[in-house]
């Protein structure tokens, strides 16, 4: 995918890597006004925000392959992975509460993760593009999930109190 950003027609990959920042510090915000628990729970939502902010510099860092901003997008790309590690680690006792099965939806996704994200960099060139896509998709995947019920959630509550 980072070959992609390089090209005539980067400014497509970054736009979307801008919005899924903005997403993930959309679902921070979103799961902060729906519920304040704990230490735990609060630094998780500060790691969501990380992780957007992280996301904004991929995407607009735009000096790959083989240029010198190449260990600079290598770096943002392995704080990137750490983070979203710990975000599961530290949300999935809490995010139950908001519905059952995103506990072990988050369990899942958090092992899938640790299981396969660091097999990336030993991937031969030839299905390399296709791993780093399925791997990726567990980022667009795990928020759309959370912020699909949370959306639903505060919908259900605005219905029960008119």
């Amino acid at each position: 995918m980072s070959m992609l950003a390089i090209g005539k027609y980067g400014w497509i990959q970054d736009l979307g890597l801008d919005f899924l920042a903005m997403g993930y510090v959309a679902l921070a915000i979103g799961l902060f006004t729906w519920k304040k628990n704990n230490v735990r729970w609060l630094i998780g939502l500060v790691v969501l925000v990380l992780i957007g902010a992280d996301l904004m510099m991929i995407a607009e860092h735009n000096q790959y392959a083989g240029r010198p901003g190449e260990k600079i997008h290598r770096k943002l790309v392995y704080i990137l992975a750490g983070l979203f590690l710990i975000l599961h680690i530290l949300v999935y006792p809490y995010i139950k509460s908001l519905k059952p099965f995103l506990r072990k939806f988050t369990i899942w996704v958090g092992v899938l993760w640790l299981l396969l994200a660091p097999l990336l960099p030993l991937m031969p060139d030839d299905i390399n593009g296709a791993y780093e896509r399925f791997i990726c998709s567990l980022l667009v995947i795990w928020p759309a999930v959370v912020s699909y019920y949370l959306w639903k959630s505060a919908n259900f509550e605005n219905a029960s109190s008119e």
